[in-house]
């Protein structure tokens, strides 16, 4: 399904996955990887880490240990990326238990023109089904 995305979609775009080293994260990862975006994941342990490096399919990937309960290793981790495009991950409040959510960005555009609401909708739609179905994920429900 990752086919339905245009090749080299994220190419030059920096993306931080949060709790990337293993289920829906890796997965994101490795989606991420093939759509051609620099990647750092975090996991919570380095074994998770060195598992998910040697499991990533890219040695393009970077993994790195974060403990997420702690701010200042965060706010730390985060002054040290230079640029970041897309961030990914949420675990929290509306979420069912053993969940987390999933949060990117996408700039739609056509080179001659506006697109129409109509082929914006379709566009995310087609992307979303495609999400579903490589990562099995699925929408949250307002």
């Amino acid at each position: 399904m990752i086919d339905t995305f245009a090749p080299g979609l994220f190419r030059g775009k920096k993306v931080l996955v949060v709790g990337g080293t293993s289920g829906i994260g890796l997965g994101a990862v490795r989606a991420f990887s093939r759509l051609g975006a620099q990647i750092v994941a975090t996991g919570a342990t380095e074994a998770e880490c060195i598992a998910a490096a040697n499991a990533a399919e890219s040695t393009d990937i970077g993994f790195t240990v974060l403990d997420v309960r702690d701010g200042a290793a965060i706010e730390m981790h985060i002054a040290e990326l230079e640029r970041l495009d897309v961030l990914d991950e949420y675990r929290g409040a509306g979420l069912p238990p053993g969940t987390r959510g999933t949060t990117w960005r996408c700039t739609l555009r056509a080179p001659d023109r506006t697109l129409t609401e109509r082929e914006i909708d379709t566009l995310l739609s087609r992307m979303l089904k495609a999400l579903e179905g490589e990562l099995d994920v699925r929408r949250r429900q307002a």
